[in-house]
């Protein structure tokens, strides 16, 4: 009974309260005293855990395994077997034509071996000059125009240098002085049939070279004759050159464009050339080249350069120059080209060559026609009328 009369005093207590705002503060003080001992007494019947126990110094914690990349092997650099090791390229200084000349380090020559002579050599005078007595002697031409083929940058790239060699001739080919063994290269070529040259390094008129023969980026090679050089340096880049084997006919320029345009310095080329009974292509590399004015000048057999096959390195090129070759050919009675080892080339040389004598011609070593001018020459300086030896 004293129970239910609390409970109904106590109800009465809190609707009163709950009537006036001081009431209703009591009731929310009140509210937050119960839940934050409502908590404490929570945190009291569970304590919190205590920390994991830390590892002994005498027990390092396990190393997570790294991910590492998987190891790659890469092959060392291989040498193309073709080719021997590249030699030391001196470049010109950035402006050839008014800069000095640079330093040149001579490599040394070698010894080349005997190139095999003509069967008939034997019989020949000993005061004809050398580029004569190495001539290969031309198939008859029965008063057909001549044409001949110089493929020259021979001996660098080894395989299609053989490739060339193996051509139907008589071609000319002339050998880079510099390419491995070069001497036993030009030997065989001329055991094949075919006439030799010297392809002597020139320096470029530019790192691009000119309108003509692609000039390789302006690099002539080691050795090469450079606008500037003293005689006796001259003389001796030429001797080195023409040192590194044997049988040849001549020279002609490898690149050039800038060095067959100095008088100075083509005099003493033209001048050695002709002490050294030898003749003297010029591969025209640039319009300005002096080498033909100075070679007639001089007396020295000579020739030039009609048509390059392969400034472009596709068979139709090649296939459209062989054609204005045969169209000079025909119209002045003689015609040179020169192309390059190149694959294009030699493959349209392959279907080519077999058929010059069908088409009205007749393929000639370059000496032939040098033969046929140096007649020319010899008659108009006699005062007749010059005469076609064919």
């Amino acid at each position: 009974m004293a129970r239910r009369s609390l409970m109904s005093r106590l109800k009465s207590l809190w609707h009163k309260a709950s009537s006036s705002l001081l009431g209703l503060a009591a009731m929310g003080l009140a509210l937050g005293v119960g839940i934050g001992l409502g908590l404490w007494l929570g945190d009291v019947a569970d304590p919190p855990k205590p920390p994991p126990p830390r590892a002994s110094p005498s027990s390092p914690p396990a190393a997570v395994p790294r991910q590492t990349q998987p190891r790659i092997d890469i092959a060392p650099w291989v040498s193309d077997p073709r080719r021997g090791p590249a030699p030391s390229l001196n470049l010109p200084p950035e402006d050839p034509l008014r800069g000095e000349a640079p330093d040149y380090t001579l490599p040394p020559a070698i010894e080349p071996p005997p190139t095999p002579e003509p069967e008939q050599q034997g019989s020949l005078p000993p005061e004809l000059p050398q580029w004569r007595r190495n001539a290969v002697t031309a198939p008859p031409t029965n008063g057909r125009p001549m044409i001949a083929v110089v493929i020259d940058d021979m001996g660098v790239d080894h395989r299609h240098s053989v490739e060339a060699a193996a051509l139907p001739g008589p071609l000319t080919l002339s050998y880079l002085p510099y390419g491995r063994d070069v001497a036993q290269q030009s030997a065989a070529a001329r055991r094949a049939g075919h006439e030799l040259m010297v392809h002597v390094s020139m320096q470029p008129q530019s790192k691009t070279g000119v309108s003509g023969q692609a000039e390789s980026g302006g690099d002539p090679g080691p050795n090469a004759l450079t606008v500037g050089l003293p005689p006796e340096e001259i003389r001796r880049r030429l001797d080195w050159a023409l040192g590194q084997f044997s049988g040849y006919v001549g020279i002609n320029n490898h690149m050039g464009s800038g060095f067959t345009a100095s008088r100075p310095g083509m005099s003493v080329v033209i001048a050695e050339l002709k002490r050294r009974g030898l003749l003297f292509l010029d591969s025209r590399t640039t319009a300005a080249s002096v080498g033909e004015a100075l070679a007639a000048d001089a007396g020295l057999p000579h020739a030039t350069r009609n048509v390059f096959l392969d400034n472009v390195q596709t068979p139709t090129e090649v296939r459209t120059r062989l054609a204005e070759l045969e169209r000079i050919a025909k119209a002045r009675g003689s015609a040179i080209a020169i192309g390059h080892p190149h694959e294009a080339t030699l493959m349209v040389l392959r279907e080519w060559l077999p058929g010059v004598a069908a088409r009205g011609l007749a393929l000639v070593p370059l000496s032939a026609i040098v033969a046929q001018g140096e007649a020319g020459a010899n008659a108009q300086a006699q005062g007749a009328s010059p005469s076609l030896t064919r």
